[in-house]
């Protein structure tokens, strides 16, 4: 499977409405030129962030190159480049600041919470004095808050297990250097959570709304977080006909 059924992408719709989780992850993959640039984008962060361009100035290796992916084609423009120096620069220095060490596109599994709840980190830095920074880069042009973000909470969760413990600081981290993407907080937001708050949140929140989505009768609620959800795109979903209708009265 090549995505989780519990995917930390799609945890803030699943809390809150656990029916939505199994036929989003049972549909068809889907892909636009937005969510292709994001993944070229992240790509060329991986191999930055790796130093296999070392030596080489990112603008002459990438500027006007075509790329082919997920049936796009495109090409990477000034913006682009922009987006992946700010994150390549953000975590590099990051990491030199905590004297940490980085991983990148890291694999996370939070079993403690349901065996089908992983998923992909971009970024998580393990630094000196118990402080784990946990980074994803957003390339959209829709602003994203990191304050109680359950995306990356949920990765932290998986990272907390694994390489903290009760003292750990968690630094949620979104970058987000897309000019379109206006925020008063700007391009990097970061947000502290400590490990004791953050497991309360996962053992109450984020466990229920797990086992709730892979039982046997899950319960639909219908909301703003409907808004990329399968059912509603198919037209399927009768909770969220009766949200609607009643919304228009």
């Amino acid at each position: 499977m090549a995505h989780a059924i519990l995917s930390p992408s799609s945890i803030h719709r699943i809390i809150r409405c656990p029916y939505s989780a199994k036929p989003n992850a049972e549909a068809p993959s889907t892909s636009s030129l937005p969510a292709a640039k994001g993944t070229a984008i992240h790509e060329m962060c991986e191999t930055l962030l790796k130093d296999r361009l070392e030596g080489i100035n990112l603008s002459d290796y990438y500027l006007g190159k075509t790329i082919e992916l997920e049936g796009y084609s495109f090409e990477i423009t000034k913006d682009d480049i922009f987006t992946v120096e700010v994150y390549v620069d953000y975590i590099k220095n990051r990491t030199k600041e905590l004297n940490g060490k980085l991983l990148i596109e890291e694999k996370v599994y939070a079993n403690e919470i349901h065996d089908d709840l992983w998923g992909t980190a971009d970024a998580v830095i393990l630094g000196e004095n118990n402080r784990m920074v946990i980074a994803d880069l957003k390339s959209g042009a829709y602003p994203v808050d990191v304050i109680f973000n359950e995306q990356l909470m949920s990765y932290a969760i998986a990272c907390l297990s694994r390489y903290g413990n009760e003292n750990t600081v968690l630094e949620l981290t979104v970058v987000q250097p897309n000019k379109k993407a206006f925020h008063k907080d700007g391009f990097i937001r970061t947000w502290d959570i400590q490990a004791i708050d953050l497991i309360d949140w996962a053992e109450n929140i984020l466990k229920p709304a797990c086992d709730e989505a892979m039982g046997e009768e899950p319960n639909a609620h219908a909301g703003d977080w409907c808004k990329f959800c399968v059912l509603k795109q198919n037209n399927t979903c009768e909770t969220y006909k009766t949200f609607i209708g009643g919304n228009d009265e």
